[in-house]
């Protein structure tokens, strides 16, 4: 479990405790940290904009997958797209 990095390390574990006081615990896991886990998704547009800052910040190069109908069909090979 991560706590504010700015609180000492008395009061981290005071915020532990509370939580483990006042939340139900179910296999030994808190039931709000479950629900946190189970809401915090991202968008499509969120994973994409991940993605393209990963790709600056590493200096990547993106290697797009060969379309397998493409290779198989030449230009009759359309995707349900096009």
């Amino acid at each position: 479990m991560d706590t504010d990095e700015r609180l000492s390390d008395a009061e981290s574990a005071e915020a532990v405790q509370k939580l483990l006081g006042n939340d139900l615990v179910v296999q030994s896991y808190p039931e709000t940290l479950r629900l946190a886990h189970i809401f915090s998704t991202f968008t499509a547009n969120e994973v994409l904009a991940v993605q393209r800052w990963i790709i600056k910040k590493g200096n990547l190069k993106i290697i797009t997958r060969p379309d397998i109908r493409r290779l198989l069909f030449g230009r009759f090979g359309k995707g349900p797209d096009g």
